[in-house]
């Protein structure tokens, strides 16, 4: 399909990068959550809600959130025929501390994983740890084999990753296409002479 999108003249906008790491018994032990089924995610979801709206100015772009937009995913994640889904949380006092929505597979290539579909964690290194640390728990809990992650080169946990360990596995990139490029142009020069008027 990639060829057929630049015969359409898409252009690529940003390099996506896969990750792997092999699943460990982890040497830290951390309590966690896990959530495996719609219902158990309903009675998290305002948490799941305020948790990443909390950190939410800290990533790039992303789709639209309501407060069922966890316990949708179950049902509408165009992969839900080849996932088991869950949510595994860190929480204290009853709230949210951090989460990962994890889908556990052996699509494509027959190697038991858990792919990490989406994390919101705070820019504090001891928290995140414990997250991977919890995450990579449930995998060896469950006889998987990896621990995979998907980030743009963009994405701010890349360093993190990197430093845990994990592995490159392949390349991708999102293309995208101007619909109206002439009307982009233009209002970008009517942004800067804008900007021009004002600064004089």
């Amino acid at each position: 399909a990639y060829r057929w999108y630049k015969k359409l003249e898409y252009c690529e906008m940003l390099p996506i990068l896969s990750f792997k790491k092999e699943v460990r018994r982890p040497e830290i032990t951390i309590q966690y959550e896990l959530w495996d089924n719609e219902e158990m995610v309903r009675q998290w979801e305002s948490k799941l809600f305020n948790c990443f709206n909390r950190y939410k100015d800290f990533y790039g772009g992303f789709p639209q959130r309501h407060r069922q937009f966890w316990s949708d995913k179950f049902k509408t994640h165009y992969y839900k025929e080849f996932y088991d889904y869950s949510i595994l949380a860190l929480t204290d006092n009853n709230e949210i501390l951090c989460y990962a929505f994890l889908g556990q597979t052996s699509m494509k290539d027959n190697i038991p994983r858990i792919d990490i579909l989406e994390i919101s964690m705070p820019e504090d290194f001891i928290i995140k740890d414990s997250l991977f640390n919890a995450i990579m728990d449930f995998a060896y809990r469950h006889g998987l084999t990896e621990v995979r992650i998907q980030l743009s080169v963009q994405d701010p946990h890349l360093k993190w990753v990197k430093k845990l360990g994990f592995i490159n596995l392949w390349r991708t990139n999102i293309i995208g296409k101007l619909f109206n490029t002439i009307k982009y142009f233009e209002d970008i020069m009517s942004e800067k002479i804008d900007l021009m008027r004002d600064y004089q």
